[in-house]
C-alpha cells in the first residue's frame, strides 16, 4: 500500500477525531444544563456561559493562535490543543463551583480555537490539490456527526452517569488525539516549520478574489443557517405541541444529510468548480428556507422533512467546496491564517444570525399576541434567512 496514502489517512482520522470534540461538547452539554443548574443552584441565565464562555474564549483565541501556528508550528499547536483540551476536560469533572466550570471552558475555548487554527491548514499541506476537497469533506461529516450524536449519546451519559461523564467521555478522545499526534504529525511536510513573517491580518490574502469572495460566502452561509434549529424548537414544542425529545428526533435529519453528503461534495469539488457548488447548495438553502417560512404560515409539520432535506443537501455541497475554495486561493504561507479566519467567519455568523433572530423575534404587530405573534416573527425570520443565502449564492458566483 501507497506510504502517502497510509500516512494521509491517518492524519485524516487524527483531524475528524478533533473535529469531533467541540460541535458533540455542545450539543450534549445542551441537554445536561438542567441537572448542572440544580446541582450549582443555578438559574438558565448564568448557565447559558457554560456554553458561551467556550464560544467567546475560541473566537478570541482564533486569529492570536492563526498567527502563532506560523510562528511555532502548526503540528506543535494542534498538539498542545488537543492536550489542553484532555487537560481541561477531566478538570470540569472536579468542578466545584458554576464559576470554576465556566473558568475551566474559557481555557477549553483556548485549546479549541488552537485546533480551529490548524486543522485546515494540516489537511491543505497534506493533501494535493486534487484530493483537498475529499479530505475536507470527511471532515466537515465528523462535525456533524458530533452534531447528531451530541444529543443522543449525551443524553444517555447525562441520564444514567451524570453530566460529568460526557467530560470523560470527550477527555479520553481528546487524550487519544493527543498522544496520536506526535507520532501522526511528524512527517506532514510544512507542519513544523517556524519563523513565518505574515502580519496579523495579512491584507495580502484579501487582495485574492477567491479568498475574499468565499468567505463573504461562508460568512452568509452561517449567518442564515445557525439559527433554524432555534426557531424550529419553538415551533415544534410551543406551536406544535411536540416534547423536546421528539423535536430533537425530528430535526437530526438535517445534520444527518449533512454528514453522508459532505465527502462526496467535498471530493465532487476536486473535478468541479467549487463555485459553482457553493452557489448551488446556497440555492437549496435559500429554497428550504423560504419552504418553512411556508410552513409556519400553514401551521404544517409534514412539510418539515423536505424542507430540511433541501437544507441538509445544500449546506452539504456549500461547505467543504467553499473550505476547498478558501483554502486553495492562498499560498501555504498564510494557510495557517486562513484556517483560524474560517473559524473565525462560522462564528461570527453564528452570533449575528442569533442575534439578527432575536432582534426580529421581539417585534410588536399591533394587537398580535401569543402564539400567533410568534408564528409571525418566525415567518418574517424565514423569509431574512432566505434572503442572505440569496446574497450567498450572488458572493459564490461572483468570485
Amino acid at each position: 500500500m501507497d506510504k502517502d496514502f497510509v500516512r494521509r489517512n491517518r492524519l485524516l482520522w487524527l483531524i475528524m477525531a478533533a473535529s469531533f470534540l467541540t460541535p458533540f461538547t455542545g450539543s450534549a452539554l445542551s441537554l445536561s444544563l438542567p441537572d448542572i443548574g440544580r446541582q450549582y443552584g443555578q438559574g438558565a441565565e448564568s448557565l447559558s456561559w457554560v456554553l458561551g464562555s467556550f464560544l467567546l474564549s475560541a473566537f478570541v483565541f482564533l486569529l492570536p493562535m492563526g498567527r502563532l501556528a506560523e510562528r511555532w508550528g502548526k503540528a506543535r499547536l494542534f498538539t498542545l490543543g488537543a492536550g489542553i483540551f484532555a487537560f481541561t476536560s477531566f478538570t470540569c469533572i472536579l468542578a466545584d463551583s458554576l464559576t470554576f466550570l465556566i473558568g475551566v471552558r474559557v481555557v477549553q475555548g483556548m485549546g479549541s480555537a488552537m485546533n480551529f487554527a490548524t486543522n485546515n491548514a494540516l489537511l491543505a499541506l497534506a493533501y494535493p490539490k486534487e484530493k483537498r476537497g475529499s479530505a475536507m469533506g470527511w471532515m466537515i461529516a465528523m462535525v456533524y456527526v458530533g452534531l447528531s450524536l451530541g444529543p443522543v449519546v449525551g443524553g444517555t451519559l447525562n441520564h444514567y452517569l451524570g453530566w460529568q461523564s460526557i467530560f470523560v467521555f470527550i477527555g479520553f478522545i481528546a487524550l487519544g488525539v493527543f498522544l496520536a499526534s506526535p507520532l501522526v504529525l511528524k512527517d506532514v511536510p510544512g507542519g513544523n516549520e517556524r519563523g513565518g513573517k505574515t502580519g496579523f491580518l495579512p491584507l495580502e490574502a484579501f487582495r485574492e478574489r477567491v479568498f475574499a469572495y468565499s468567505s463573504l460566502a461562508a460568512l452568509l452561509n452561517y449567518m442564515a443557517t445557525f439559527a433554524v434549529g432555534f426557531l424550529l424548537s419553538f415551533y415544534l414544542q410551543d406551536i406544535l405541541g411536540y416534547h423536546s425529545h421528539e423535536s430533537g428526533m425530528f430535526l437530526l435529519l438535517q445534520p444527518v444529510m449533512m454528514a453522508l453528503l459532505s465527502p462526496a461534495m467535498g471530493a465532487l469539488s476536486d473535478r468541479i468548480s467549487p463555485q459553482s457548488l457553493a452557489a448551488g447548495g446556497m440555492a437549496l438553502i435559500a429554497a428550504g428556507l423560504m419552504g418553512l417560512a411556508l410552513l409556519v404560515h400553514s401551521g404544517g409539520f409534514y412539510g418539515l422533512f423536505p424542507c430540511l432535506f433541501l437544507l441538509g443537501v445544500g449546506f452539504a455541497l456549500f461547505a467543504a467546496p467553499n473550505n476547498n475554495a478558501i483554502m486553495g486561493s492562498v499560498p501555504k504561507k498564510f494557510y495557517s491564517f486562513a484556517s483560524s479566519w474560517l473559524g473565525m467567519v462560522r462564528l461570527l455568523g453564528q452570533v449575528l444570525s442569533i442575534l439578527l433572530v432575536t432582534g426580529i423575534l421581539s417585534l410588536a404587530h399591533g394587537e398580535l399576541a401569543g402564539l400567533g405573534l410568534l408564528a409571525l416573527n418566525m415567518q418574517i425570520s424565514f423569509v431574512m434567512l432566505s434572503f442572505i443565502c440569496l446574497l450567498g449564492v450572488w458572493a459564490a458566483r461572483v468570485r
